[in-house]
């Protein structure tokens, strides 16, 4: 029974995690746009192509641990 309580707790906390990384890449989406507009400099491109593969890395993670606590 505990374990059950932690799992879910797990699970809820991956369930967050997912809803703060869908924020974050909403915001370089966001940002993105601005620089395509040109109200940003295009040095902050390359940040945001680094800032989407560690998103996209943190995504991996996240569905990986899911898996995990799953099996």
């Amino acid at each position: 029974m505990r374990y059950q309580r932690l799992l879910v707790s797990l699970k809820q906390i991956l369930v967050s995690l997912v809803d703060l990384l869908v924020k974050l890449e909403q915001i370089l989406v966001s940002l993105a746009n601005l620089l395509v507009k040109g109200a940003l400099s295009i040095e902050y491109s390359s940040n945001l192509m680094r800032y989407q593969r560690l998103l996209v890395s943190l995504v991996d993670l996240l569905v990986s641990l899911e898996q995990i606590l799953v099996s």
